[in-house]
């Protein structure tokens, strides 16, 4: 069955992975892109069409969640089908940075145990209505 990304699909998928004692959970749908070295070398070696290949196989597709005590990673297909999630309290990251243009933020995490994350996310999204508003609570909460 094909899932269309929407707010609801994003909520449902990660709603299992919430607490009932948390609360005020923030969502929003990013993705991770390789380095672009690594894809103008995909691209050198096998043209436009093993670029196009190389780029849909080193992007990954995330749900981002964040709740009063924890944030959840949760790694999705092209199709938005569970991956892998990962989680992490609050107290475990060690840092945030965020790049900010106009159509987007970039979230860099580090956690205290020197594992790094970076997640693109688009400000506005037509198929998910609460992106922006999400994103920005997400990066303000972060960020405190």
């Amino acid at each position: 069955m094909e899932q269309v990304l929407s707010d609801e699909l994003i909520v449902e998928r990660l709603k299992e992975y919430v607490d009932p004692d948390e609360s005020e959970v923030y969502y929003v749908f990013g993705k991770y892109e390789s380095s672009s070295w690594l894809q103008a070398t995909i691209f050198f070696l096998f043209g436009w069409i093993g670029a196009s290949l190389g780029s849909a196989a080193t992007t990954k597709n995330y749900f981002m969640g964040l709740t009063n005590r924890r944030l959840l990673l949760m790694h999705v297909s092209l199709t938005y089908d569970q991956e892998h999630v990962e989680s992490f309290d609050i107290s475990e990251i060690g840092g945030v940075k965020i790049n900010d243009s106009s159509m987007e933020k970039t979230i860099h995490i580090t956690l205290r145990n020197g594992k790094k994350y970076k997640i693109k996310a688009r400000k506005k999204m037509h198929v998910v209505k609460n992106q922006q508003e999400n994103l920005e609570k997400i990066c303000e909460r972060l960020t405190v």
